[in-house]
C-alpha cells in the first residue's frame, strides 16, 4: 500500500512474492525490506525510492526501484532481523553481527563517518560483541550489545545526540556508537523506536 507517487493506491497482493516466505517486513519513507527465508537461509529484498543507498543496491541517481530486488550483498551472512526509517536500514545476523547503510547525515549509521553508504556495510565498532536487538529512528540508530565479559548488555546510540535538548540535539552527531550510561545497570532486552523517540 502506498500513495499515487510511489505507485500503490490500494492494498494488493504482489505476484511476485506469492510463493516467498516473507518472515518481515518493514518500511521506511519512500522504501520498503522484506527478510525472506528460503531452504533454511534468508536473503533481503528492496523497493522503492533509492536515494542515498536506501535499498541498499549500490549507488543511483534517485531512482525508483519499482519491483522487488533481491539484495544480493548480504547474502549468506544469516541475517535474523531488519530495520529502517526515514532514511536508513539495519540488519541483525545470527552471529551477533550488525550491518547499516543508507543517507548518514548524522552519523546514524555508526561506520564512523557522515558519508552516505549504497551497501551493506558491517559495523566495525562492534567487531568484540554481540549485538542482540536494533532500532532505526530517523536520524539515530540504537543498538543493545553485550561483550563476552559483560554480564548486562548496554544500550549503544548512534547520530543525532536525542539525550540533549531544544537547538543542542541537532548540533551534535553521534558518528560512532556511545554508551547511553543511564542504562547501564538494567537489564534491557528490547527496543522499539518511533520517529524521534525509543
Amino acid at each position: 500500500y502506498g500513495n499515487s507517487q510511489h505507485g500503490i493506491q490500494t492494498f494488493r497482493v504482489i505476484s511476485d512474492l506469492v510463493k516467498k516466505n516473507v518472515i518481515q517486513a518493514v518500511a521506511g519513507h519512500t522504501f520498503s525490506l522484506l527478510l525472506i527465508q528460503e531452504s533454511g537461509k534468508t536473503y533481503l529484498m528492496a523497493a522503492g525510492e533509492s536515494a542515498g543507498g536506501k535499498l541498499g543496491l549500490g549507488s543511483s541517481p534517485g531512482t525508483q526501484v519499482k519491483v522487488f530486488t533481491r539484495l544480493s550483498a548480504l547474502d549468506g551472512v544469516g541475517v535474523n532481523f531488519i530495520a529502517a526509517k526515514k532514511k536508513h536500514c539495519v540488519a541483525l545476523t545470527k552471529k551477533g553481527e550488525v550491518y547499516s547503510w543508507g543517507i548518514n547525515e548524522f552519523g546514524q549509521l555508526g561506520h564512523g563517518h557522515l558519508e552516505n553508504v549504497t551497501k551493506p556495510k558491517k559495523i566495525a565498532f562492534f567487531k568484540d560483541k554481540q549485538v542482540l536487538a536494533a532500532s532505526a529512528l530517523y536520524n539515530s540508530t540504537l543498538f543493545i550489545a553485550k561483550s563476552a565479559n559483560e554480564e548486562i548488555p548496554k544500550l549503544y546510540m548512534a547520530g543525532e545526540n536525542m539525550t540533549l535538548k531544544g537547538k543542542e540535539k541537532s548540533k551534535e552527531k553521534l558518528k560512532l556508537p556511545i554508551t547511553l550510561d543511564y542504562f547501564n545497570d538494567k537489564n534491557i532486552m528490547k527496543i522499539h523506536a518511533g520517529a524521534n523517540h525509543a
